[in-house]
């Protein structure tokens, strides 16, 4: 069944980048009004439909960490290290983008005082240091451990959304409405790009799982041959 599903959403995949990649760089309008760099703005459509789909990542990342707690599932298990490392995956595309942004609209790279900025940064490091904990975790009591800090460090979504909605940031806020904000072409070629990272994350994430549940039976194997 799995295979199935993993071939249906690679070929999604194949279908969907092209169609957002005419989206952005051919339908959607240069946005000049109130823009220091037009052509920049294209860097829009990636940069926030990767953070979405990572922040949907770090979710199951959560749920998946909580019913481990609760039921030592260690397939659950696999979905949350699976679901972590696409996350970080796609939150790097949004660390990265970011910064050409920046160079172009503000004149540099970074801002450091700039709360939306820093707590992205922040969001970012938590959930490597989530991956680089997995990587050395072999019994369950310890599997537990990260469960717990994948739990605690979810706090740091939240935080990193409504961070430029909370404290001054001159990160821009994405708005769609009928009167201000977004346009047609922009709002329909955003939509096609969240629904193309979308359909990537979750085809990545059934990759990645694929590879657990593969290391997992390799492990069985290697433990009855040593009984």
């Amino acid at each position: 069944m799995w295979r199935k599903i993993n071939n249906a959403t690679t070929l999604a995949t194949l279908v969907a980048i092209p169609i957002t990649l005419y989206f952005v760089f051919r339908y959607a309008p240069l946005l000049t009004e109130g823009f220091s760099d037009p052509l920049a703005q294209k860097i829009f459509y990636f940069h926030v439909s990767a953070a979405i789909s990572g922040y949907v990542g770090f979710f199951i990342v959560l749920i998946s960490s909580i019913i481990f707690l609760k039921k030592s599932d260690s397939n659950v298990d696999r979905w949350a290290v699976s679901a972590a490392e696409v996350g970080v995956v796609l939150l790097s595309i949004t660390i990265l983008t970011g910064p050409v942004w920046a160079k172009a609209e503000w004149g540099v790279f970074w801002r450091l005082q700039d709360p939306k900025l820093m707590s992205a940064l922040v969001l970012w490091l938590v959930y490597i240091g989530y991956v680089v904990l997995r990587k050395n975790i072999g019994e369950e009591r310890e599997a537990r451990l990260a469960a717990v800090y994948a739990i605690l460090g979810f706090t740091t979504v939240p935080i990193s959304f409504v961070a430029q909605r909370v404290w001054r940031s001159l990160h821009p806020t994405v708005i769609v409405s009928k009167t201000g904000g977004m346009g047609p072409k922009v709002a329909s070629t955003f939509a096609a790009s969240v629904i193309g990272f979308a359909i990537l994350f979750f085809a990545l994430l059934i990759w990645r799982k694929r590879i657990e549940d593969s290391k997992f039976e390799i492990e069985k194997v290697k433990e009855n041959l040593e009984v």
